[in-house]
């Protein structure tokens, strides 16, 4: 579990401008894989963008004092 948070934690800190490349590439992994989207997928990540600028702000604060690393 640890790539996933480490891979989530890396696109977190992107630029907001290259979330769409992002989101690119994963619909290009799922249409490669052959994976159906998964309903309960899009109803958490809508619940979770919700508080995006909240941890955004608590991620740039925890960069700032060190508490995390780039």
């Amino acid at each position: 579990m640890e790539l996933q948070t480490d891979t989530i934690l890396k696109i977190n800190a992107l630029p907001q401008e290259l979330f769409d490349e992002v989101s690119d590439f994963v619909d290009y992994l799922y249409s490669k894989h052959r994976i159906e989207p998964n309903v309960e997928y899009d109803r958490v990540a809508e619940g979770c963008m919700s508080d995006y600028l909240a941890n955004l702000i608590d991620y740039e604060n925890s960069l700032a004092e060190g508490k995390v690393r780039w």
